[in-house]
């Protein structure tokens, strides 16, 4: 569902702001530097526009229900925003308010929100309400979270192995020296949560 009452968007504004300033400062700290919190690390892939069976734009169906049993050994949450990274603005060019939707923490839910609502969005985030985690949908996918709980995911995306493999997926194709110096960031910050979790 969409939050439209002043005190649902008054929350989330707070947890993203957490998550723009404290967590991913991202605006002060500009690609191709990687800037997540210490004791946070990150898993990278690329955002898929075209929708095939058991995934959406922008995570598939493995990936979610890993997810889902991580977020669920880590607190007891039931649903997550999905909040557009801008806002639009009205007529007189004032800021409206940003466009959330909450969901429960539900495939069937995630997978077809976007039938739900008017619009396409091609950056957002999507969070819940403890911040152990979030996504940062831009070209890019990135989930990000404290090590231990981004490591407990890997194990169930069937270990490391895999988590390398989606870097170096990642980089298929790529020529860019930033794009490559970014995900070399983001790979080197995983591999030490590694050896030190």
């Amino acid at each position: 569902m969409i939050i439209s009452d002043e005190k649902g968007i008054a929350i989330v504004e707070g947890l993203l702001t957490k998550i723009k300033n404290e967590y991913f400062p991202e605006d002060v700290h500009p690609f191709p530097e990687f800037p997540l919190k210490d004791g946070m690390c990150a898993l990278i892939w690329h955002e898929n526009e075209e929708y095939e069976f058991g995934r959406n734009s922008w995570i598939d169906k493995n990936t979610f229900l890993a997810l889902k049993e991580v977020i669920e050994n880590w607190s007891n949450t039931s649903d997550i925003y999905i909040a557009w990274a801008f806002r639009e603005l009205n007529e007189l060019g004032q800021p409206l308010p940003r466009v959330v939707v909450k969901l429960p923490l539900n495939w069937s839910e995630l997978s077809n929100y976007e039938s739900k609502i008017d619009c396409s969005i091609s950056q957002f985030y999507v969070f819940d309400e403890f911040l152990d985690w979030f996504i940062y949908v831009d070209d890019s996918v990135m989930l990000a979270g404290w090590n231990k709980l981004i490591l407990e995911l890997e194990t169930r995306l069937d270990g490391s192995n895999t988590a390398i493999q989606m870097f170096d997926e990642y980089l298929n194709g790529v020529n860019s020296e930033d794009t490559k110096t970014w995900v070399a960031r983001i790979k080197n910050r995983y591999e030490k949560a590694k050896l030190n979790p």
